[in-house]
Formats: C-alpha cells, sequence, structure tokens
C-alpha cells in the first residue's frame, strides 16, 4: 500500500476530487457545457476501453484503500475527468500561434504527471509490466 495510513489516502483522494471541481466551477464555462460533452465521454470511454483492454496485463492500477482497480477507475471516470477535461477546454488558448498551444499542453502534462506521481508516492497508484512514470508523461502528452 506504500508508506502511508489509509485515511490519509482516502483524504488526498476526496482533495483531488474537491479542488478539481472548484477549479471547474470558477474557471470554466458551465453554461455551455453541452458542448464538451463529446469529448468528456469520449475520454471516458477511451479510459474504460484502455482498462478493458490491459485487464489482464495491468501496466497500471490504483488499487487503493477506496476499493479495487474497476472501482478507482470509475471514480476518477466520475469524478475527475469531466471538471478537468471542462478546465482544459475551456481555457484552450483560442490564439493561432502553435508556441502558446505547446505551452498550455506541457503544462497540462506536467500538471497530470505530478498528480499521478504524487497517488503514486503514496501508494495509490501502481506500475506493472515496465511501465512508469516517464511513460504515463508520454501518454498524457
Amino acid at each position: 500500500m506504500g508508506m502511508f495510513d489509509t485515511g490519509v489516502i482516502i483524504m488526498m483522494r476526496i482533495a483531488i476530487f474537491l479542488l478539481v471541481w472548484i477549479v471547474a466551477y470558477y474557471k470554466s464555462d458551465w453554461r455551455n457545457w453541452k458542448n464538451y460533452q463529446s469529448t468528456i465521454l469520449f475520454l471516458i470511454a477511451g479510459d474504460l476501453m484502455i482498462n478493458l483492454i490491459t485487464y489482464r496485463y495491468t501496466l497500471w492500477d490504483q488499487r487503493s484503500a477506496l476499493g479495487g482497480d474497476l472501482i478507482n477507475n470509475l471514480l476518477i471516470c466520475i469524478f475527475f475527468y469531466p471538471p478537468k477535461t471542462l478546465i482544459y477546454l475551456t481555457n484552450y488558448p483560442d490564439e493561432k500561434g502553435i508556441i502558446k498551444k505547446g505551452i498550455y499542453i506541457s503544462v497540462w502534462a506536467l500538471l497530470l504527471t505530478l498528480i499521478e506521481g504524487i497517488l503514486y508516492m503514496f501508494g495509490d497508484y501502481h506500475y506493472g509490466h515496465r511501465w512508469n512514470l516517464l511513460k504515463s508523461m508520454l501518454l498524457i502528452s
């Protein structure tokens, strides 16, 4: 499980979920959420498909105090992906400058890698079959 108490891990996960929803509330275009619905559903479907395909050969999993990998993955799909996607797409730079867009994407990739790294340090995330944080960062990018 890692070096941290089960309660700490649960509270950390809840804190991440709450933080992303609070940020989404203030920094997203909630009035037009339907414009982003197809992207949110695509992200959720893609994540569930990856987990289905790699079910017997997991590259990463979230077996934690909150339950097994399936439960944790569903919690992430419900409580993390929708607000995260809304924040990302609402604030995506409209300008044609490729450098500004590249910086925006890079900052998001680093932020999501940092979150995964923290979850890994707390024992809430596990890697298998030679997967690691660097490969996750490349996949996120």
